[in-house]
């Protein structure tokens, strides 16, 4: 692999090798550099200046983001009685 110890620098290349089935394995500094983990999605994105591509981490919305205003209709109550509903008192 070339490009070891690059560090953080602007221009760093990192050559790997594409396997039979035309997977690569991401280097170990670039996951790390991208905030990569097991089961993130990435991203091949075209560069137009450079006519080739540029890898990206996918970011998602929150998770949470489709539980926003599940509770509203609970708002307002107090908390004691909420509490009371979810034990069956």
């Amino acid at each position: 692999m070339q490009g070891k110890g690059c560090g953080r620098a602007y221009n760093c290349s990192v050559i790997v090798r594409l396997g039979d089935k035309g997977q690569v394995t991401v280097p170990k500094q670039v996951r790390d550099a991208l905030g990569l983990r097991p089961g993130d999605e990435v991203e091949f994105v075209t560069d137009a200046a450079s006519g080739g591509y540029r890898l990206r981490k996918v970011l998602r919305t929150n998770p949470f983001a489709r539980y926003r205003g599940h509770l509203s209709g609970l708002a307002g109550r107090p908390p004691d009685e909420l509490v009371r509903d979810l034990r069956g008192e």
